[in-house]
């Protein structure tokens, strides 16, 4: 996507937060820049946010798009991301939906977490 598309896109969302489809392709866009440009590693971070925020049954939530790479991202927003999926699961301990996405979100940033999510899975089939 050429950078003015994007400038259409987020100001789409400004008006529209909600619209899955344009978060999207918004992720995918920032998850690939935000490693040579310091201004789409902050939409990045917020997109994830709000992703796992407003959409935790969404796939997109789950995925490596909306994921963090301890050595290129922000502690401090992996820490918000994982009070978020802490919150979902604590506030929605039986879904199996968001147990599932959460356990890929912490896949490569913490693997006992992942496998207890995993294991709680396992659990219930």
């Amino acid at each position: 996507m050429p950078p003015s598309q994007a400038v259409e896109c987020e100001a789409a969302l400004k008006a529209n937060p909600n619209d899955l489809e344009l978060r999207c392709k918004m992720l995918g866009y920032f998850m690939s820049n935000r490693f040579i440009d310091p201004v789409g590693l902050q939409k990045f971070h917020e997109h994830v946010l709000f992703t796992i925020s407003n959409f935790p049954h969404n796939k997109i939530a789950g995925s490596h798009y909306a994921r963090y790479d301890l050595a290129i991202d922000d502690r401090a927003y992996y820490e918000q991301a994982k009070c978020i999926w802490q919150n979902h699961l604590a506030s929605n301990p039986d879904d199996t939906i968001i147990i599932k996405h959460a356990a890929e979100f912490f896949a490569a940033s913490d693997k006992e977490l992942s496998a207890a999510l995993e294991l709680k899975l396992q659990s219930r089939s």
